[in-house]
């Protein structure tokens, strides 16, 4: 599965080649151009929120890559040639360049759904895949706001005895930042909480939290790809219908049949997809991966929590 292949004009010698595809784009109603066009437009997202999802993986690792995380909030270190200051620049830069690029996922993963699904379906999937998280998650609700604020110029991250965390004081104390009203009483709540349970400053565990909203992100990811399996099954089937139609077959110089498909012209780049690129399977794949990936972060989630009752 590949995205739109685009040609320029100039690509092409063959004064004979231009007016063949010439001729084909003049059979090709405005609804088989449509079909195709739908067709090729959603490969492109489902490749594109692919590789997203592999930014966020790729900011995790980079995050493991430079600190060991314990599950009782302990950070090491693995790059020891840092200053103190290094250290928790580099902790605080790892963390929001994380939660950005979960953020840039999740509302990537909402454009594409609302332009393939009708309003009403669309409304039932942010409901149900992007808005109840949200809703019901606190650690993932809490770090999409401490991405607003890292951008108003604030970093996140706490660090004191080789433990990382969140000082819930310091985000709402915190000068031009605004958190939203439900959500600063939900964390006065929670200074309460934690003072009368444990009798010590409110500070929000850093392991735990990170932990939660990468198994979040993974959970939101593949549900969007549950979610659009039956969209790109039912486009791969009309795409495939219309090929059965010989209209559509590009006769190459040498007469063979070519397996670029041309669909479009807008006056400076020729649209066209390869015929032979299998969506259903390459689908199938990337839907593996995320199955595998969950699995794990599911069992590692689940261990964290058993570690800190």
């Amino acid at each position: 599965m590949k995205k739109d292949t685009i040609f320029f004009l100039t690509d092409f010698d063959e004064t004979e080649l231009k007016s063949k595809i010439e001729e084909l784009l003049s059979v090709i109603s405005e609804s088989d151009k449509k079909i195709f066009s739908k067709y090729v437009e959603l490969t492109r997202h489902i490749i594109e929120l692919d590789k997203l999802f592999y930014v966020f993986r790729y900011n995790l690792k980079n995050l493991l890559d430079h600190f060991t995380l314990y599950t009782n909030d302990l950070i090491e270190r693995l790059d020891n040639d840092l200053t103190e200051d290094q250290y928790y620049y580099q902790i605080n830069a790892l963390t929001i360049n994380l939660i950005s690029s979960a953020k840039t996922l999740t509302e990537s993963i909402e454009v594409c759904m609302k332009n393939f699904l009708p309003k009403e379906t669309f409304d039932s999937f942010k409901l149900r895949i992007l808005s109840k998280p949200y809703d019901e998650c606190f650690s993932y609700r809490f770090l999409l706001h401490l991405r607003n604020y890292s951008q108003h110029g604030h970093l996140p991250v706490n660090i004191h005895d080789q433990r990382a965390y969140f000082d819930l004081d310091d985000i709402l104390s915190m000068p031009h930042f605004d958190l939203k009203k439900s959500l600063k009483e939900e964390i006065r709540e929670l200074k309460v909480d934690i003072y009368n349970e444990f009798g010590h400053l409110p500070y929000i565990s850093y392991v735990h939290t990170i932990a939660k909203f990468n198994l979040v992100i993974t959970e939101i990811y593949s549900n969007y790809l549950n979610e659009i399996k039956p969209v790109l099954m039912g486009l791969n089937e009309e795409k495939s219908e219309l090929l059965h139609d010989t209209k559509f077959q590009l006769i190459n110089l040498d007469r063979s049949i070519s397996n670029t498909v041309f669909y479009d012209f807008d006056g400076e780049n020729y649209h066209c997809f390869n015929r032979n690129d299998n969506s259903i399977a390459t689908y199938a794949g990337m839907k593996k991966e995320a199955k595998k990936i969950l699995k794990k972060e599911t069992q590692y989630y689940k261990e964290i929590e058993i570690k800190n009752r």
